[in-house]
Parts: C-alpha cells; structure tokens; sequence
C-alpha cells in the first residue's frame, strides 16, 4: 500500500482590496471646486453691477445706439442673427421658441425618441423660463446659437455694458470656423469632462504609490490621468475659457470702433469684460485644484488602508 503525502498547503484566502477614500476625496473636491461660486457671485458680480449702476440714463441711450450702429455694420444680420429683447410679455414666446429649436438639433430628435416629448417639452420651457427671468430682472445676458439670437434685457439696464461681449459671442458662431467648434463643444467637455475623470482615479485601488510591486514606474491611461487630474481638471474648461476670452476681444474691438467719443464708457465695457472673463479663469483653477485634493485624499486613506491590511497579515 503506497501512502502520498501532499506537499500543497492550502493559503489562506486573501481579502478583497476594498477602494477607500471615495466619497471623502469627492466630498472634498467638490467642496473646494465650488469654492469659485462665492467669489464670482459675491465678489465679481456686485463688481460689475457697482459699475453698471454708475451709468447715467444719457449714458444709457449712447451704449443702446452704439451697439445697434454696431450689429448693422456687421455681417451679423445677414447670417440670420437677430437681438431679442426679454420682458416679461415675451418670456413664454421666447421660451417656446428655444425649445423647439432644442427638439430640431440632432441630439433633440434622438431625445425626443426615447422620452415623452410633452414631458421634455414641460421641462425645457421651464428651464428657458427660469434663464429669461434672470434677462428680463436685468442680472443676465447671453447669445443662444441654437437660435441665433443676442438676447438682452428689455427693460432694466444692468448688463448693458455686457452687449459687445454678447455681440462678440454670435460673430464667433458665425463668423469663425476655430471659435465655433469651441462654442460648440466647451458645454458637453465641461458637463461631462470632469466627470469620466473623477470616476478613473477614484475607482483606481492603488495606492498614492507610483511604482509597481517590481519597482517599475505604473504606466496606462487612467495612471495618466490620476497623475495629472488636476491639469485636466483645467483643461476641461480651456475651451469655454478661450471662446469667452475671444468673445471678450472681439466685443472690445467693436467698442473701441463705436465708443471712440465716449472714452470713459468705453472702459467701463473693456473693465467689465475683464471681469466676466476673469469668472470663468477662477472656476477652471478651482476645478483643477478640488481635482488634484480629491486625488490625493483618496490616495492618502487607500494608502493607510492599504498599510493596516499589510500589518495584520504580518501578524
């Protein structure tokens, strides 16, 4: 009788690596990406509405006609661009319009396919609804190039320093091949940008370690990523910060044609496209630095984690 003996003995089962520091590293990222809100709206903006009040009413008739002798001597009517001035009597209308306009582009009749167009339709007017109200209260302005329209306050004044910055968003949308690929995709890179990057580096369970087991140098695309979350946080707002800092000079380039005889306003114009601009700069260095905390605070508690579960098994 031949008796074997097993020389396999049996590892204990290892434990699943869990992914720690999630939800505090996001937490955390979102907290300081956010931070660029307070100071646009409570630093910047009463900036730029402390200068708008300072414009007398005669001020007011010089900037109107300044930029209506603008918008004609451009080639912007030819292309179909128009000016809309919102009151409350043309919100609906306006509304209505924009989402129509919105149901008419490709990604709105693939929309409309899947979800009840009422209940689509229900939901854009009321959120067109709630962006006009914030023309007609005279604390907005904005060009929609889904509708070609420069659309402006109808009634309060306040941004109407703002007009050649708008002005200067519809000629990049029509009147230049660059700036209108970067009016076109600087929303969705914004909206879905940070995103696809916070969920590689946070669902990557590594540690903050750079180097393999074998002492090499982890390679792969979603290490890059991890590596320079906070430069791509940034980069995911370069195309809004370019196309509005290209809005920014072209509307000053029309001032300065129009407001020659008008030098103090003028500077007025030119100070509060700086500030506008400047809006969007601070938000685009916030969400790289709430990126770049995000990051490493996840690393830091995987890398604590990580520690503890290699200290038990040395027990």
């Amino acid at each position: 009788m031949k008796i074997s003996f097993s020389t396999n003995v049996e590892k204990p089962a290892q434990k699943k690596k869990r992914n720690k520091g999630v939800i505090t590293g996001l937490v955390a990222g979102c907290l300081v990406s956010n931070a660029a809100a307070p100071i646009t709206q409570k630093v910047l903006l009463p900036a730029i509405k402390k200068i708008s009040s300072s414009i007398k009413p005669e001020d007011t008739l010089i900037l109107n006609n300044a930029f209506e002798k603008a918008f004609f001597d451009s080639t912007l009517a030819e292309k179909g661009v128009k000016i809309i001035k919102i009151t409350k009597d043309n919100i609906d209308e306006v509304s209505k319009e924009l989402t129509e306009a919105v149901f008419n582009t490709k990604y709105g009749k693939k929309l409309s396919n899947f979800f009840n167009k009422d209940v689509l339709s229900f939901g854009l007017e009321l959120h067109f609804s709630s962006i006009l109200q914030t023309v007609t209260d005279g604390e907005n302005a904005f060009y929609s190039n889904v509708i070609k329209r420069i659309i402006l306050p109808g009634e309060k004044n306040g941004l109407q320093l703002a007009n050649f910055h708008e002005m200067g968003h519809a000629i990049n949308h029509n009147l230049g091949k660059a700036s209108r690929i970067l009016q076109k995709i600087r929303n969705p890179i914004i909206i879905f940008g940070p995103a696809i990057i916070l969920f590689s580096v946070l669902s990557l369970k590594d540690k903050k370690n750079e180097v393999d087991e074998n002492g090499e140098k982890k390679k792969g695309v979603r290490q890059f990523i991890k590596n320079n979350a906070g430069i791509l946080g940034v980069a995911t707002f370069l195309p809004a910060v370019i196309e509005e800092g290209m809005a920014s000079l072209k509307g000053n380039k029309i001032a300065n044609k129009v407001l020659q005889e008008a030098p103090i306003l003028l500077k007025k114009v030119k100070l509060t496209n700086a500030m506008s601009f400047a809006s969007y700069a601070i938000t685009a260095l916030a969400t790289g630095l709430g990126m770049h905390i995000a990051v490493k605070i996840k690393d830091n508690l995987q890398a604590k984690y990580e520690d503890k579960q290699s200290q038990k098994m040395q027990k």
